[in-house]
């Protein structure tokens, strides 16, 4: 008989005790997703501490209360070290962003271009996310009626004519913010991001004009001019393909633009692409045929100085000169051509080539005023006449004074505001004061701004009529209350208001203490629109130390110090300084002035003067310092330039 069959073995689940269930895994946040709820967080926490502080904020509180709480708020984070803790938190989120977006480690060393590229990048994304999380938690007020509407329309309006008058001072970061102030306030204008690109491309910062541009075509996708501005960046920068696409969306989008095909044809023409240069070229044509002037005329103006121009705005010379070979081609040299050439080259700070071109537009049309103008910003450009200060030796000037002279005595002149700003410069600062005046005068009545009024004032307090200054400045004031310069020389003209009779008007001093304070604040420094003999920091710290305002005259010294750069500046700078510590009893600051003032001493008389002051100012805080200076002035050792103890 068969054995019984073995007994079953127990199965693996009898054996060992089952394990509870694994729980599912949660998918980790991606770094976009990350940076998105640590900008929240952020936002959220100073939102809390900004409302928080001390004593809760009106809700009518003036502009002044406000920045005062911002203030407070920066030295609370600096204190405490929330900012630090804010970009700890941020670091790590943007860390990830870069892992999974560039596929490339959390740190981003070296200095080549693909990370220079890498970084620009990132850069607008980081910009792009963070303005749409700004947007939606500070949406913009909604327009409630009319006189909302026009009050926008007047603000987009005034900033974009101050940004025009920094543009004209060659001061794009002012420019910048201006515009910036209107992408803020309507950030869902694809003109005004436009508008923010070109004059970016103008201060040379490429990238970020790209960002302006991507944002003008992420609102509008048919905006051709930012389409074209696009395409022509990604030419000048040897990106072809993507150039290509550009043209191409800005045709679709408009397929009668006559500028778009002119910019088209210039694109083929450059890449050697026969074929799609005459398909482009015909239509080019065809729209032009069409196209009408707001008369109602079809009109007759060449496609390819219209696109010449607008590629000069955007820096690309070399589509500038393929548009005016066509030209060439088409009709023939043109005083126009010529006149085109030289700005692109002026542009590029090519001045030889620009000169010479200019000079064939002036044997072309001996009359040619708009030549003879751009000659004189060649002259005025080549000799650096923009970075000229009041603490440098003065550029030559002939060459542009003569062009600018004689564009505007020929008949018919050629005016415009740019020319006479640069004249009246040129006019102050050799001291042609008369002269100066009558130019601004014109370009007031031609255009009026905060910058030719601050100019006319300047002239008008040198030649002694305050009234008449203060009357330009209170118009300066009305078009641009935020312009430093302007708020500067209030101060001076009602200094010397105050002490017109001898005596002391104290409420024109106190006129001076404001503006003085308002120019400060506002960043006034060294650099300035229309340079003098002195800083206006520099005359207004003088004329309040001789009314004994002496807190007020250090500041205005302590400020120009900052940014002076002429020797013989910082040492009148020092000396005035240290006669404002010693009436204040600030014994370091002053003996800190007066070795600087014997270190940049010219003569052996100042240098005297300044070791005399200092064994002086440290017999009470230091003996063995005194004694020290005392020895130096007997040894009788003076070097011009040596350091002092």
């Amino acid at each position: 008989q068969a054995p019984p069959p073995p007994a079953p073995l127990p199965l693996v689940r009898d054996i060992i005790p089952s394990r509870p269930a694994v729980p599912s895994h949660i998918k980790e946040h991606n770094g976009v997703d990350r940076f998105r709820q640590d900008i929240k967080a952020v936002l959220s926490e100073l939102q809390d501490l900004f409302n928080d502080r001390s004593v809760p904020l009106d809700p009518n509180a003036t502009q002044e209360a406000i920045d005062a709480r911002r203030t407070q708020l920066l030295c609370y984070l600096s204190e405490t070290g929330k900012m630090h803790e804010f970009k700890a938190k941020l670091k790590q989120s943007v860390a990830m962003m870069i892992r999974e977006q560039f596929k490339q480690p959390g740190n981003l060393g070296g200095q080549s271009p693909e990370a220079a590229k890498m970084i620009s990048d990132l850069n607008a994304v980081l910009k792009d996310e963070i303005n749409a999380l700004l947007y939606a938690e500070f949406p913009a007020k909604k327009l409630g009626s009319d006189q909302d509407t026009d009050a926008l329309q007047l603000m987009l309006d005034k900033e974009k004519q101050l940004a025009e008058e920094a543009e004209i001072n060659l001061d794009f970061g002012k420019a910048t913010v201006h515009l910036n102030r209107r992408v803020v306030a309507v950030p869902k204008d694809a003109q005004l991001w436009y508008d923010l690109g070109s004059v970016v491309v103008r201060s040379g910062d490429i990238a970020k004009a790209q960002e302006c541009f991507r944002q003008a075509v992420t609102v509008d996708p048919t905006h051709v001019a930012s389409l074209l501005a696009f395409g022509i960046l990604m030419t000048v920068r040897d990106k072809f393909s993507e150039a290509d696409k550009f043209f191409k969306e800005a045709v679709s989008a408009s397929p009668a633009h006559v500028l778009a095909w002119s910019c088209a044809v210039l694109f083929y023409d450059l890449e050697s692409r026969d074929l799609e240069r005459r398909t482009a070229l015909k239509q080019m044509d065809t729209a032009q045929k069409k196209e009408k002037n707001p008369a109602g005329k079809v009109t007759k103006r060449s496609p390819y100085v219209r696109s010449s121009q607008f590629c000069l705005e955007m820096g690309s010379t070399q589509m500038v000169e393929r548009a005016m070979t066509q030209e060439l081609h088409r009709i023939g040299d043109s005083e126009e051509l010529q006149v085109t050439l030289g700005r692109a080259y002026l542009m590029n700070r090519q001045f030889e080539k620009c000169r010479q071109h200019l000079q064939a537009a002036l044997q072309l049309e001996k009359k040619s005023t708009v030549s003879m103008t751009l000659m004189g910003h060649s002259h005025y450009m080549e000799q650096r006449w923009p970075d000229h200060r009041a603490d440098m030796p003065l550029p030559p000037f002939k060459e542009a004074m003569a062009f600018y002279d004689k564009a505007l005595n020929t008949k018919p002149p050629n005016t415009e505001v740019l020319q006479y700003i640069r004249l009246a410069r040129i006019q102050i600062a050799i001291k042609k004061i008369a002269e100066a005046a009558d130019t601004l005068k014109k370009c007031i009545n031609m255009q009026p701004s905060a910058t030719a009024w601050l100019g006319r004032a300047i002239a008008l307090t040198m030649q002694e009529d305050y009234d008449r200054a203060e009357e330009a400045l209170q118009e300066a004031v009305i078009l641009d209350d935020h312009n430093a310069e302007v708020w500067g020389m209030t101060a001076i003209v009602a200094l010397h208001q105050s002490t017109a009779d001898g005596g002391l008007y104290q409420p024109k001093a106190d006129e001076a203490v404001r503006a003085i304070n308002r120019a400060l604040k506002g960043g006034l420094g060294t650099k300035e629109t229309f340079p003098t003999s002195e800083f206006i920091l520099q005359q207004a710290g003088v004329m309040f130390l001789k009314i004994g305002h002496y807190d007020d005259a250090a500041a205005a010294f302590r400020r120009a110090l900052s940014s002076a750069q002429g020797s013989e500046a910082i040492f009148n700078l020092n000396k005035s300084l240290a006669e404002c510590c010693t009436a204040l009893n600030d014994i370091p600051s002053m003996i800190e002035a007066h070795r600087k003032c014997g270190e940049l001493a010219t003569t052996k008389a100042d240098w005297e003067a300044a070791v005399r002051a200092l064994i002086k100012a440290t017999e009470q805080q230091s003996k063995a310092q005194s004694k020290k200076y005392s020895e130096l002035l007997k040894k009788d050792v003076w070097t011009q330039g040596a350091a002092l103890p």
